[in-house]
């Protein structure tokens, strides 16, 4: 039979959210009234509400008149699925969301291992949500407002683009973690000369970096990356590549270890940085390969995506603490899997007890 859900969102809505963090966790076990909603349950009400109240409306205000950020939608049978497709359709995308952009989060709760993964997921996000809505990495201060910055997920047409000339900057391959803890002077930048074309607009936002869409006079896909609050710097820069050259060679090691058994092998994607003509400075890393699905596994804070959770990334953060006798670990996790058999990522983090290292991301013994 179906149930007036949309009863329980309006009374969920005049509720006074007091905490930052807020989160919509619904269980349910069947559809809301109006034939659009499902295909043969008991319905009452075929037309829709009874009182006149819109589904998608109320679950837009929930979003961007409480600040909701995430709604999860347990589900205990198959008789909602219909209704959440035909919801996530319904409800407006916010200015600058992707094409996938779904806001509310389908969550299976029928098996105990469903109804444990589930509440894993929901502690979590939770925990990551108060966090982030309370401090900054390391800091604890109220949150930043984050500026809306128009983004173009369409790929440039780049006939219409002009070739940039830039110097290339990279750094040589880390050859012990011995090295690293010396903290010794950084290595000496290799330099090259490169041409390549830059999208006019971002076509995603992170927390801390816009990225672009660009392409070199050979024809190779990249993307280049800034940050989104502040001018880069050769520093910041270079800070950037130590991190990304440390990950390489704790994911080297650990294939290395792992190369007789079926553990997939980590890859990250290898990181310069570039400086245009008139000072500017950006990151550029070759394009993850079309088709393949962004997931976020774990952040720098003890938080993971309990959805999309890989023992393999818990194997390999394991193995930089263990391979480092406690001193760092490789964290926020985030990439791709091209196969079975291998893990593509990017921007990771450095968790340290020298707290004066790998910033502005290392947020320590806590982390």
């Amino acid at each position: 039979e179906c149930e007036d859900l949309e009863g329980a969102v309006n009374c969920a809505k005049s509720l006074n959210w007091s905490s930052r963090a807020r989160q919509i966790i619904h269980l349910a076990d069947a559809p809301t009234h109006g034939r659009k909603y499902h295909k043969g349950c008991g319905d009452n009400y075929l037309d829709g509400n009874p009182n006149g109240l819109d589904f998608p409306t109320l679950i837009e205000e929930i979003r961007d008149q409480k600040g909701v950020e995430n709604y999860c939608f347990c589900k205990l049978n198959s008789s909602t699925d219909f209704m959440i497709q035909v919801l996530n359709k319904e409800i407006q995308k916010p200015a600058g969301a992707p094409d996938s952009y779904e806001y509310m989060q389908e969550m299976k709760i029928g098996t105990e291992k469903e109804v444990a993964g589930a509440m894993f997921s929901i502690a979590s996000s939770i925990a990551s949500s108060t966090f982030t809505a309370t401090s900054t990495i390391g800091l604890h201060s109220k949150k930043k407002t984050k500026a809306k910055i128009e983004l173009e997920h369409k790929y440039p047409d780049w006939e219409e683009y002009a070739f940039h000339k830039v110097v290339k900057c990279s750094l040589p391959p880390v050859q012990s973690l011995g090295a690293v803890r010396k903290d010794d002077a950084t290595p000496k930048l290799i330099q090259s000369q490169l041409r390549i074309k830059v999208a006019k607009k971002p076509f995603a936002q992170g927390s801390l970096r816009l990225a672009y869409y660009g392409v070199t006079r050979s024809g190779q896909k990249v993307v280049l990356k800034e940050l989104t609050d502040k001018k880069m710097s050769d520093n910041i820069a270079t800070n950037a590549l130590k991190i990304q050259e440390l990950a390489i060679f704790f994911a080297d090691q650990y294939n290395k270890k792992h190369s007789s058994s079926s553990s997939a092998h980590i890859r990250f994607l290898p990181c310069s940085f570039v400086k245009f003509m008139d000072g500017k400075i950006m990151w550029i890393e070759p394009e993850i390969p079309e088709g393949a699905t962004f997931d976020k596994y774990c952040d720098n804070n003890g938080h993971w995506n309990w959805k999309n959770y890989s023992g393999t990334m818990a194997s390999f953060l394991k193995y930089t603490h263990h391979l480092s006798d406690g001193w760092l670990m490789v964290s926020d996790l985030q990439g791709v899997r091209l196969s079975k058999k291998e893990f593509v990522l990017t921007d990771p983090a450095i968790l340290c007890l020298d707290t004066s290292r790998f910033q502005p991301t290392n947020s320590g013994k806590e982390g």
